[in-house]
């Protein structure tokens, strides 16, 4: 069977799954059970890529550009109208299988993550949770973009966006990648992206920096350099189909290691390097015109993406759908329509999973996320974001049209 080819007939998908070995539709998102942490796509693989070849050119001198500089009023590659916001779910292969699978309405896009943690070599098929899936070895729920471009028939990748975030939050490979020597990896991200160039792809290079960098004791200094040879390298290697991320854990700027408006300043890598600025949502707290974060992204005329958003702490059940409504998700669709930021926050990703089952969060209160688990919670979910939803991009709203993307031929 050619996994590229999107197949519709119920009939052959259920062949497929029986001859994978793959969990049946919604078998998983029981209220209080843990799905399989296993490939939803069961024992398939990517076939062998051939050897990249790799441009290798004089990189921008980025070390020269001035932190706040460069073109303000540029538009914003990707970006919908002001009364318009992407919406994406990850951020597992599992996760969002089971989510499609259960008849959820279909976002715009998918987050996924993957992690620079060696130098690399090139030629070399080594990113983990690009080519490969990591549930073993991250212990976080598989994790593989190129299976769910090839083998998630649930998703119609002719007008699909992807949310990829990239991390490297450890000093040394901060200093490795900021100083040219992780090209290599860089190098194979940017043969990925090309070799799939009719997808757009949000990039979040060192996500969280204020938790997991400023908090890991990585230097603004070391941030923004790496963070700028990761753009300046796919560039060198003309990629196009990208949008840039920089976003931090939380956007207030109050408290433990979250970004104060001085360090959003201090570890801002530039605006010839950024389009978009983040943070994450984990709790009901709200954000408004004072927040650190959302003055610096007024100053350097940025759109915010809700780029991580969680209910933490909650098991989402039938019974408390209405508790996790009022304290969470109310909240966090109110980012997007009612309160003083709805035409700045042009972009939300929620994240669907079951953390408890997950090796890397359990014990640590994150709970069960899917909404898929409430029959009542799902309705209200796909009323809000079902056909001709307002302010809501989803695939059904000719996205690619929406964020002006011309896929490639």
């Amino acid at each position: 069977m050619d996994f590229k080819t999107k197949v519709t007939s119920i009939t052959l998908l259920s062949l497929f799954l029986t001859a994978c070995n793959v969990e049946e539709a919604g078998n998983s998102s029981v209220a209080g059970s843990c799905p399989s942490q296993n490939s939803p796509y069961g024992e398939a693989t990517p076939p062998p890529s051939a050897v990249p070849s790799f441009t290798t050119g004089d990189l921008v001198n980025s070390e020269a550009a001035e932190l706040l500089t460069g073109d303000r009023s540029r538009p914003v590659k990707y970006e919908p109208d002001d009364d318009k916001t992407l919406v994406f779910i990850g951020q597992d292969n599992r996760g969002v299988f089971d989510y499609l699978a259960a008849g959820m309405a279909k976002p715009a896009g998918y987050s996924h993550y993957i992690a620079f943690d060696r130098p690399g070599e090139d030629g070399e098929r080594q990113i983990p949770g690009l080519w490969e899936e990591t549930a073993s070895d991250w212990g976080a729920g598989p994790v593989c973009l190129e299976c769910a471009i090839l083998y998630d028939q649930n998703i119609d990748w002719s007008d699909s966006v992807v949310h990829l975030s990239i991390w490297f939050a450890q000093s040394n490979l901060a200093q490795l990648f900021g100083s040219g020597g992780g090209d290599a990896l860089i190098r194979e991200l940017a043969e990925f992206m090309n070799q799939y160039d009719h997808i757009p792809f949000f990039l979040r290079p060192g996500y969280e920096f204020d938790f997991q960098y400023m908090g890991n004791g990585i230097t603004a200094e070391q941030y923004r350099a790496a963070y700028r040879r990761i753009i300046d390298v796919l560039r060198d290697n003309q990629v196009d189909n990208f949008t840039s991320v920089f976003s931090a854990a939380v956007i207030d700027g109050v408290g433990g290691n979250t970004a104060r408006y001085e360090d959003w300043v201090a570890y801002y890598p530039g605006n010839d390097y950024v389009d978009w600025i983040g943070y994450s949502l984990f709790s009901n707290s709200n954000i408004s015109d004072t927040s650190a974060g959302v003055r610096f992204a007024e100053d350097v005329n940025k759109p915010l993406f809700l780029s991580e958003a969680t209910p933490r702490g909650f098991q989402i059940t039938e019974d408390n759908h209405e508790t996790v409504w009022n304290n969470y998700l109310a909240n966090m669709f109110s980012h997007t329509e009612d309160n003083d930021l709805a035409e700045q926050v042009k972009a939300l990703a929620y994240i669907n999973t079951s953390w408890d089952c997950q090796r890397e969060w359990a014990g640590d209160g994150w709970g069960d996320t899917r909404i898929e688990n409430s029959d009542s919670l799902a309705a209200i979910w796909n009323a809000k974001l079902g056909v001709d939803s307002v302010p809501y991009i989803m695939e059904n709203d000719n996205v690619y049209s929406e964020i002006n993307f011309t896929p490639a031929q």
